[in-house]
Order: structure tokens, then sequence, then C-alpha cells
């Protein structure tokens, strides 16, 4: 017997399906994290055995390590630096990207006016959330 496709049954399956992915990721990261503690207890070893005997690299049967550098920068203070950067012409120092949510707000003031040079994609989604505990539904705005 064929069961009949309705919205009850598309939201049970669709929270089932949810709920069983999310038992499969939780299983998975708490695997995965554990096995990245240990690379990086690992890696430490490497490192200061590296540091500990002057070397850049070890060669081994296994495979070889080496040190490197990484570099990361992050915004303490966007007043001071953006002002910085006007004034020495250095725009190409920082990433060019729109701000969503700020864009959103430009275009509401703007009567959904796009800025030159910005192009916008949007595409309906589905949300499925359960019923709260008083049994009234959920909608997304």
């Amino acid at each position: 017997m064929k069961t009949e496709i309705t919205p009850d049954v598309l939201a049970e399956r669709g929270i089932l399906i949810r709920e069983k992915k999310a038992a499969l990721k939780k299983a998975f990261d708490e695997k995965y994290n554990k096995l990245t503690e240990m690379e990086d207890t690992i890696d430490a070893w490497m490192l200061q055995f590296m540091l500990k005997n002057g070397l850049e690299n070890v060669k081994t049967k296994f495979g070889t390590f080496f040190k490197s550098m990484k570099f990361r920068a992050n915004m303490a203070d966007w007043g001071a630096f953006s002002a910085w950067m006007v004034a020495h012409d250095e725009p190409e120092l920082v990433e060019k990207r729109v701000s969503t949510n700020n864009l959103k707000v430009w275009m509401k003031l703007h009567n959904d006016a796009l800025p030159p040079g910005i192009t916008v994609v949007q595409e309906a989604t589905v949300t499925l959330r359960r019923p709260t505990s008083k049994g009234a539904e959920n909608t997304e705005n």
C-alpha cells in the first residue's frame, strides 16, 4: 500500500532524516575531533623535535615533516585601519566582498536598488521546524 504524500508525511520524514543526519554527524565529529587532537599532539612533538635539534625538516622512511610559518592577520581597529588605508592608498590590503546583511538594509532604504557593480542572486529555500511544545506551528518569514 502506497503512502499518500501529504504535508504531514513530508514534515515527519524531513524531521526523521534531519535527526538521523545529526546523529551521524555527531558521531563523526566526535571521532574526527579525537583524531585531530591526536594529530595536533604529534605535530607539537615533531615541532619540538625540530626546534630542539635545530632542524628545518626531518626525513623518515614514512615521510618527511618540516617546519613552516603561518601568517594570520586580524582586524583589531577597523576605523584606524580604514583611515590609514585611504590616506595611504592601500585598498589591496583588504579582501573585496560585500556584506550581504548591510546590503539588504541598504537595498530596503533605496527601494531595492543595487549599487553599481553588484549583482544579487536570491533563491527560495524551505525550512522545516518542529512544532512548539504547545503544538502551535512555526512559520518562516
